[in-house]
């Protein structure tokens, strides 16, 4: 089977913008999408950087203030040392509770719920625009 010269030729162009097109379509594109998300983000901020949520409105204030950690957690107490009369000290204690890590302010002065100020914190870090005006 023999192939004319511009058959051929013709060929190796359509392979080449193949190629192209390939490279442009799916290798691309995800770099372009995550550059164009970065870009829409509302904020810059992460989670961890959150130190305190103020809302305000006309009808009332809501403040919650993330506890420093070191109030969160207890100091050992001399008694829960081991000694030889007593070896079972050393061995940890079932896990209390863990204290809230948010402290609501205004309008009550409470714990706040962590799941609530979490979710907060994940729909500002998150959000994007769709449009600019």
């Amino acid at each position: 089977m023999k192939f004319q010269r511009s058959t051929l030729v013709l060929l190796l162009i359509a392979v080449l913008l193949s190629g192209v097109v390939f490279v442009s379509e799916f290798l691309g594109k995800p770099q372009q999408e995550a550059q164009r998300a970065q870009q829409q983000q509302i904020f810059t901020f992460k989670e961890a950087d959150v130190t305190s949520v103020r809302i305000l409105t006309d009808a009332k204030a809501i403040e919650v203030v993330r506890k420093s950690p070191k109030a969160a957690t207890p100091s050992p107490t001399p008694a829960a040392e081991a000694s030889p009369k007593n070896p079972t000290a050393a061995e940890p204690s079932p896990k209390s509770p863990e204290s809230p890590q948010w402290q609501l302010l205004q309008p009550v002065n409470t714990p706040g719920n962590d799941a609530t100020v979490a979710y907060l914190l994940s729909l500002l870090t998150t959000s994007q625009y769709d449009r600019t005006l």
